[in-house]
């Protein structure tokens, strides 16, 4: 069974209290993205395997109802993006249907 949608923990960037204030900036400014995919992620994980248009659907829902942060439907992509990457969500070599009918890869989470 997948994990639930904010059950994974997840590492944070941090900066140490002597480093400068750029570094902290830095962190924060990581610290927002980690978040972001982070719920890219969990969404997939908990709805997977989803299409980047259902992913994108789901997400604003979800969004919409206070669950996880907004971000634009490219940032979910790139997020999702992002996270095939780094090997976290996974292309499952099956294919769905967008709403314009056209074929489009079907994307899952992997484990951290």
């Amino acid at each position: 069974m997948t994990e639930s949608l904010f059950d994974v923990v997840w590492d944070e960037p941090k900066a140490r209290t002597t480093d400068p204030e750029t570094s902290h900036a830095a962190a924060a400014s990581l610290e927002r993205l980690t978040e972001r995919r982070q719920a890219v992620w969990a969404v997939l994980a908990e709805y997977g395997p989803l299409t980047d248009e259902a992913l994108v659907s789901i997400y604003d829902q979800l969004a919409d109802d206070g669950l996880i942060p907004p971000q634009s439907p490219s940032g979910v992509r790139t997020r999702r993006n992002e996270l095939a990457k780094l090997g976290l969500v996974a292309d499952t070599g099956q294919r769905g249907t967008t709403i314009s009918g056209r074929m489009a890869m079907l994307w899952a989470s992997v484990n951290p």
